[in-house]
């Protein structure tokens, strides 16, 4: 016998070497194939997943890599030479990144699935196919992948041993973790992100409920069309050509004063408007406010056809930012208002009261004109412009007794101001413009800084701005909650003024709550920064409903007086073919309060406080839940139209 032979016989086996079933030794090669005959069915769903991850990794990475590898030169290149600066070409940069990591990512986990089904239908038919080439196939691709093989690799041919793969253990122990923590991380963005689009589409749903034309496209086109012959706006148009610009004008000129240092128009029409409602004109005041609506008379005429008409609507073009649009024509009519004011003032003043109650249902006019504008700014407007007429009724009342007729129908007017859905309108506008914006923004039409300088619509060129990669799922949530709050306020918009307060109060709490809560300025940070805009809009709204209430009750209190002699003693006392509708106090949803004291007749509301003050309202503390009753006052007959010195004449701080 060779020695050699002998000496073989007694040989231990290598590390890459094993006993087989009838005792012969088996190369690496083959102890993988072995134990791949003997694997269970959750053995082989493991193998079978890890080949399908390696499969599709291989498979996919080098596309991926190829076709994104050249995008991704290309914008870092251009973020050093290219005109647009750094910030655009780095932010798709970073979008090519996060691509092509996404779509390695996901093609693995398409592996892994599709291999570990694989595996397992496998290991179910294996111990029948012992010598099946898919068993073979799979036993060959358990093994490790390598790119790059050692020498020892290289010299390797069939039959002889392999390298052992635990040298090469340490990859799957980062390869694994890995790709755990990376699947934990994307599957909980996908599950959020699927959180915030069902949460979306809620939203729209619910706005869709609530008006199908809420969005901004449909709701401009779905404003009231207003025929010319019936529109007030052309004729604020025209009347605002007609004055002078920045009409009243400076102190530039003499209007025939005698002193040395004249009264400009300026300071004579702050005058006039401060005047106490019982205080009759100063002649000081009277001469040169003649002598300059005299160079203004067709103006003025045609400023006093206003109020024939029901209805109006000022053209607009929305800039793409949206919330700088233009309100050029909306703003000019406080203007027409002031011009009417000091009208109004002179008529009474010359003892034509029931033509100062026509100028005053002109200031409404110039209101109406403005109609179903989308904008809370439009709303601020008309509110001012219908408080100058509020002060100016009441201010006809205290220079003596205008007609039945026309109290009658100052009184219809004031409450059909008060029927009109102003508030809705402006928060339906509001909704679709903050969607707009931020739908713009996170589309890339609008740069971010558009929110902060508005302003700059003009030199908005691009229509593909930069969005932070992290910009998209952070402005969705901001679209969603803006959807969502605002639907709610138009909701609330819709409900009696009566039940608004505490829904409002509600409405506020909740975005407190968002606003204090763990992530509320992260996922709601630019709604919780609208909204108190909207929220100001809504109490201007409800001090004008208030004060509207009042006015209309004072002016038929008034006619009641006229008719009986005396004050009512309270609302319910009016007469019903005078009032047969009485409104009622907004911040309560009870009668309006009425109080005779002083020489006045006081209607008023409780305000937000829900506390009766007996009427007393202070304008700088109403707002700290102090003397914040609402309302409208007149004098007894005998105190009307009462003399004063203009340097005794106190500031009148308007209520409300």
């Amino acid at each position: 016998m060779d020695p050699s032979e002998t000496k073989s016989e007694f040989r231990a086996p290598s590390v890459d070497e094993t006993e087989g079933v009838d005792g012969s030794r088996l190369s690496t090669e083959a102890k993988t194939h072995h134990k791949a005959q003997r694997a269970g069915w959750f053995q082989s769903a493991g193998q079978g997943a890890r080949v399908g991850f390696r499969l599709m990794s291989y498979l996919i990475a080098p596309i991926v890599i190829g076709v994104a590898t050249p995008l991704l030169v290309f914008y870092l290149v251009h973020a050093v030479i290219g005109r647009s600066g750094i910030l655009l070409p780095l932010s798709k940069a970073a979008r090519v990144l996060i691509g092509m990591f996404n779509t390695w990512f996901l093609s693995a986990v398409l592996g892994v699935i599709l291999g570990t089904v694989i595996g397992q239908i496998v290991g179910l038919f294996r111990p029948y196919l012992p010598k099946s080439r898919v068993s073979d196939w799979l036993a060959r691709m358990g093994q490790p992948i390598r790119l790059v093989r050692s020498k020892h690799e290289r010299d390797y041919h069939p039959g002889g041993p392999m390298p052992s793969p635990h040298r090469y253990r340490w990859v799957g122990l980062l390869a694994v973790p890995s790709f755990m923590v990376a699947s934990l991380i994307y599957g909980t963005g996908a599950f959020l992100m699927w959180k915030l689009e069902r949460r979306c589409t809620i939203a729209i749903e619910q706005a869709d409920r609530d008006d199908p034309n809420w969005r901004l496209d449909d709701l401009m086109a779905h404003r009231e069309v207003v025929p010319d012959e019936e529109n007030s706006a052309l004729v604020v148009a025209e009347v605002v050509s007609l004055l002078p610009k920045d009409w009243p004008p400076a102190p530039s000129q003499d209007l025939g004063g005698s002193d040395e240092s004249p009264i400009s128009p300026r300071e004579i029409y702050d005058r006039v408007f401060n005047i106490p409602e019982n205080v009759r004109l100063d002649d000081s005041l009277v001469d040169p406010l003649r002598a300059e609506f005299a160079a203004h008379d067709e103006t003025v005429q045609l400023a006093r056809t206003i109020g024939g008409y029901a209805r109006g609507r000022h053209e607009l073009q929305l800039t793409p930012s949206l919330i700088d649009t233009p309100l050029g024509e909306t703003q000019e009519t406080r203007g027409v208002a002031r011009l009417l004011f000091p009208d109004a003032a002179l008529r009474a003043h010359a003892g034509d009261l029931d033509g100062a109650l026509e100028s005053s249902r002109d200031m409404l006019g110039v209101g109406r004109s403005i109609g179903d504008e989308p904008f809370a700014v439009s709303l601020l407007v008309r509110i001012a412009v219908g408080r100058l007429a509020i002060q100016s009724a009441r201010r006809t009342l205290g220079q003596g007794e205008p007609s039945d007729d026309a109290l009658a129908l100052t009184q219809a007017q004031f409450l059909d101001e008060l029927a009109q859905p102003i508030l809705l309108n402006a928060l339906k506008g509001e909704r679709a413009v903050y969607v707009e914006v931020i739908r713009r923004i996170s589309a890339g039409e609008l740069p971010i800084s558009a929110l902060s300088d508005p302003g700059s619509s003009s030199k908005f060129e691009s229509s593909n701005y930069v969005v932070p990669v992290w910009g998209n799922p952070l402005f969705d949530s901001f679209l969603t909650v803006t959807l969502e709050w605002m639907t709610d306020a138009v909701s609330i918009a819709r409900r009696p003024s009566s039940e608004r307060p505490g829904l409002w109060k509600a409405w506020n709490a909740e975005i407190e709550r968002v606003r204090r809560s763990r992530f509320g300025l992260i996922t709601a940070g630019l709604p919780i920064v609208l909204m108190p805009a909207l929220n100001a809009s809504a109490a201007a709204h409800a001090r004008y409903e208030a004060n509207l209430g009042a006015s209309v009750i004072l002016m038929a209190a008034e006619r009641y007086r006229q008719r009986t002699g005396d004050w009512p003693e309270s609302v319910s006392a009016i007469d019903s073919d005078i009032l047969p509708d009485p409104p009622v106090d907004p911040y309560s949803g009870q009668p309006f309060l009425m109080e005779h004291r002083d020489g006045q007749l006081f209607v008023y509301s409780i305000g937000p406080n829900q506390k009766d003050e007996h009427g007393a309202f202070d304008l700088k503390r109403w707002s700290n839940g102090k003397l914040d009753d609402m309302g409208a006052s007149a004098w007894d007959l005998p105190l009307r139209r009462q003399t004063a010195p203009i340097s005794e004449t106190p500031a009148l701080a308007p209520s409300g």
